[in-house]
C-alpha cells in the first residue's frame, strides 16, 4: 500500500505520514483534495467520511454511487498524468505497485513544476 499523504488512521486528519519507502512525508493540515488509485480505496475513503474531499478516482469505482460522478484519473493499468495534475490533489492513495512508480514519478514532475 503506498501512502503519499495518507494518514495512518481512518480519519483524514492531520499527523505524521510515511510513503511506500517509509520517508516521512510533512501533512500539516487535513487532506482537501483527494484521489484514489483502487476502487477499494475510494471505499475506505467514503467509509472514512472524507468522500466530499475525493476529486479523482479509477475506473471501477462505483460504491458507493456518488464515487461514479468523480472524474476517473486511472485504471489497472496506467494513471493519467495530466489529468491527475489538474485536479491539483495534495493526497494521492495508491496500492498497485506499477502505480506506485506513476506517482513517485508524478511527485518529481510536480516537485519540478
Amino acid at each position: 500500500l503506498l501512502l503519499l499523504g495518507v494518514v495512518s488512521t481512518p480519519s483524514i486528519f492531520a499527523c505524521e505520514i510515511h510513503d511506500g519507502d517509509k520517508t516521512l512525508l510533512p501533512m500539516p493540515e487535513r487532506a482537501r483534495r483527494i484521489v484514489t488509485l483502487a476502487p477499494n480505496l475510494t471505499e475506505f475513503v467514503f467509509a472514512a467520511g472524507a468522500g466530499d474531499r475525493l476529486v479523482g478516482v479509477t475506473s471501477y469505482s462505483d460504491f458507493p454511487h456518488a464515487a461514479t460522478k468523480l472524474p476517473v484519473v486511472a485504471d489497472y493499468h496506467s494513471v493519467d498524468l495530466e489529468r491527475m495534475t489538474a485536479l491539483q490533489p495534495d493526497l494521492i492513495i495508491a496500492l498497485n505497485v506499477f502505480l506506485t512508480h506513476l506517482i513517485h514519478r508524478y511527485t518529481y514532475t510536480k516537485t519540478l513544476c
